[in-house]
């Protein structure tokens, strides 16, 4: 009945946290295992989100790999809804002219 309800229930996606990425990518120095979660992903339909990327070394290393998603301090603090919805719009307009 469990296995059912596993089988049957649509996971939207998988995140890859920063912790698992540290380990597999520098501890272990293999991107192997985090390749092969991606693939297995992507035969399951479900879309995989790596979280975590802080430096231009890493984004380049993980780009390689290509996640569905990625983030991190890289791209941008983590901020409210309200903040990026505020900081989207405005870069949208700086980039239509109509600032």
């Amino acid at each position: 009945m469990k296995q059912e309800i596993l089988f049957q229930s649509s996971l939207p996606e998988i995140r890859i946290f920063r912790y698992l990425l540290i380990l597999l990518t520098e501890l272990f120095g293999c991107l192997k295992k985090l390749t092969q979660m991606i693939w297995m992903s992507r035969r399951l339909n479900i879309q995989v989100c790596i979280e975590g990327i802080e430096t231009m070394e890493e984004l380049e290393r993980i780009a390689e790999l290509k996640p569905d998603f990625i983030q991190g301090y890289l791209f941008s603090r983590p901020v409210s809804s309200a903040e990026f919805t505020d900081s989207f719009i405005k870069r949208l307009e700086g980039e239509h002219g109509n600032a």
